[in-house]
């Protein structure tokens, strides 16, 4: 009986463990997919400007310099620097992106209709005065809640910078901030009335260096 009832407990553990490595196999396999994607996207996105910057250095380069017009190259090195800034935006989101997934959360009360004024309060700074006193923003409750701070204040950024840069060209841009509770949890909401997107593209919303929008139009790098 004592032996049967080992069998028994020993087959269990063997179960236990297939399913352990079946599940750590579909996540590596997921990871690897993600990887591979990622990988793709950001070797194809830093190609678009080193391609420009290249293509432009070299038509410099073949013509020479006393051979072409001070208009013409005047915009030739314009384009090359749009190019280079835009290659470097791309490293630096990046950078960005690393090392906020990477970093420890430190969970501590924070104030976050404090935190969304201090956030709007650069955003309108950013923009400057006139953008900044068309923008209506509208504040609902806001509470006290345990959070990262610094990586809260990332997150209202993001989507308060681009509700400014997305309807700073709207006739009466309105801008809201409200949250509410559901199932014991907060729900933050930031909202506006700007340029929007096609709901059909909405699942690209949240993939690295997706643009909805050209880039040439509204600025940002989709990290």
């Amino acid at each position: 009986t004592e032996r049967k009832q080992l069998e028994l407990e020993l087959r269990a553990l063997n179960e236990a463990l297939e399913v352990r490595v079946r599940q750590r196999t579909a996540e590596l396999q997921a990871a690897n997919k993600e990887m591979e994607s990622f990988s793709y996207t950001v070797s194809h996105d830093l190609k678009a400007p080193l391609r420009v910057i290249v293509g432009f250095a070299e038509l410099l380069a073949a013509r020479g310099l006393g051979e072409t017009s001070e208009e013409k190259r005047r915009e030739t090195l314009g384009l090359i620097l749009e190019e280079g800034r835009r290659a470097q935006r791309l490293i630096d989101g990046l950078l960005e992106l690393s090392r906020v997934s990477h970093k420890e959360l430190r969970m501590i009360s924070v104030d976050t209709r404090r935190l969304v004024e201090e956030v709007l309060a650069m955003q309108r700074h950013s923009v400057g005065e006139e953008i900044a006193h068309r923008i209506k923003v509208e504040l609902g409750e806001l509470p006290t809640v345990q959070a990262d701070p610094l990586l809260l204040r990332q997150v209202f950024t993001n989507l308060i910078s681009n509700a400014f840069k997305f309807s700073r060209t709207t006739p009466e841009p309105v801008i809201q901030v409200s949250s509410r509770q559901e199932e014991g949890q907060w729900i933050f909401s930031v909202s506006d009335n700007g340029v929007g997107f096609p709901a059909d593209q909405k699942e690209k919303l949240f993939s690295i260096f997706q643009r909805l929008h050209p880039h040439l139009a509204v600025e940002g790098t989709g990290v």
